[in-house]
């Protein structure tokens, strides 16, 4: 945060992204060290940045907060990595009102499975050439980021505690 208030003097927008690691284990092989590990990792930044963030943003009159977090309708296979983005989901879910007080909205992203992009060209074909983006066989990088960006749009700006689902 510090080095977003030296460069650009304020901040209204803040994304906070993915954060468990991939621990693929069924609850009869739980490995309670690493599921601890994935509530951490999704969690930490939600709690260390709220406090700041929304007190900055107060001060600006407003501003975005979008938490990417996953669909639990379509959980993975990994018990500890749903109940973590479970966490991430609930922690910035249940700060929607007091936020909203000083005009922040609080937004989350929940995709099912993202496919990476292969290289840039792929990327650039997504971003640039709609007919590709519509015969897409998957959720990409690229409709995670229209997302965002249309959460931080004035189009938005009534909109807060979304959880807004992708599906493949």
């Amino acid at each position: 945060m510090q080095s977003t208030l030296e460069r650009f003097g304020r901040i209204d927008i803040c994304v906070i992204g993915p954060g468990a690691n991939w621990n693929p284990e069924d609850l009869q092989h739980l490995e309670s060290e690493k599921s601890f590990a994935d509530i951490a990792q999704e969690v930490l930044p939600v709690y260390h940045l709220m406090p700041l963030l929304l007190k900055e943003m107060s001060q600006n009159n407003g501003g975005r907060i979008i938490g990417i977090s996953s669909n639990m309708d379509i959980p993975s296979p990994a018990y500890s990595y749903n109940v973590a983005k479970s966490a991430r989901t609930q922690a910035l879910l249940q700060s929607v009102p007091q936020a909203w007080k000083v005009g922040v909205t609080i937004n989350v992203i929940a995709p099912g499975p993202v496919e990476p992009f292969e290289g840039f060209e792929e990327a650039k074909t997504y971003c640039s050439d709609s007919s590709v983006r519509q015969a897409r066989q998957r959720v990409t990088p690229q409709d995670i980021a229209q997302a965002v960006a249309y959460l931080c749009s004035d189009d938005a700006k009534y909109i807060s505690g979304c959880v807004l689902p992708f599906r493949f």
